[in-house]
């Protein structure tokens, strides 16, 4: 940076964003994406609802009008699992 006045270095610094920053800004734009879903899913066409149903949804099992039960797809599937952690120390609640 020489030459530089310490205006012209501070701007070189702020103009490349840091990997934080980067991973900062991709979060706060998904989590803009996921804050607008339910106005988009509302908005939606039927044909449009269908088709972001098949990305989520792989089977639906249905009988007398209730539903037995849902596969989700493998992409899917973490965000809708039920899964019971353990306590890598052991059980904390004997």
């Amino acid at each position: 940076m020489t030459g530089l006045g310490l205006s012209q270095a501070v701007h070189l610094v702020d103009a490349a964003p840091t990997p934080i920053q980067e991973e900062i800004a991709r979060d706060e734009a998904e989590r803009t994406r996921l804050q607008e879903l339910p106005h988009a899913i509302e908005a939606a066409s039927p044909a449009r609802r269908e088709e972001l149903t098949r990305i989520v949804v792989q089977q639906v099992v249905v009988r007398d009008r209730q539903v037995q039960s849902i596969t989700w797809t493998p992409a899917a599937r973490p965000f809708f699992e039920i899964r019971q952690r353990e306590c890598p120390q052991g059980d904390s609640n004997p």
